[in-house]
Order: C-alpha cells, then sequence, then structure tokens
C-alpha cells in the first residue's frame, strides 16, 4: 500500500471517530474505496457508499448531526465538492 493510500485510510478513521454518518465516494469496483468502507464501517454503523452524485439519497441523512465525506483515490476533487455541495445546500 503506498502512502498516499495509508494516510487516506487513517484519515477516514480519524473522521469516522468523530461522525454519525459516513459517505464514501468511489467506484464499486475499487478495492481502494471497499476498505474504506470497511474501515468506515467498523467505526460507524451509518456508512453510504456511493460512486457519484446521483447515487446519494439525501433523505437517508435527515437527521445526522455530523456527517463526513472521505473518497477513494481515483474520485475526482470535483466529484467530492459536488456531493459535499448537496449536502451544504440539503441538509
Amino acid at each position: 500500500m503506498c502512502n498516499a493510500t495509508s494516510n487516506r485510510q487513517k484519515a477516514a478513521v480519524e473522521l469516522a471517530k468523530k461522525c454519525d454518518a459516513m459517505i464514501v465516494i468511489g467506484g464499486f469496483n475499487s478495492a481502494n474505496t471497499k476498505r474504506l468502507v470497511e474501515i468506515c464501517t467498523k467505526i460507524c454503523k451509518n456508512v453510504i457508499w456511493i460512486e457519484k452524485l446521483s447515487d446519494l439519497d439525501i433523505s437517508k441523512l435527515k437527521g445526522f448531526k455530523n456527517i463526513g465525506i472521505t473518497a477513494g483515490a481515483s474520485t475526482p476533487g470535483w466529484s467530492i465538492k459536488a456531493v459535499y455541495d448537496e449536502l451544504v445546500k440539503n441538509i
């Protein structure tokens, strides 16, 4: 595992500890993203894995106070920002 992947996983752990829900963005066939989902699920019981913004069901996030976002290494920054902007607008 490369340093970037290891650092991303460590950051996801720290974020998940502070959140009552986590969104993991990344390809459904991505081993890296799958591992992030597994790691987050061990810490946070409400983890949603999406590949793109249109997969996000905002209604499933209503009532959560702290929602974290993490993403696989190949997820473009604009995709992460789109999910973030959608949360800010609707939660």
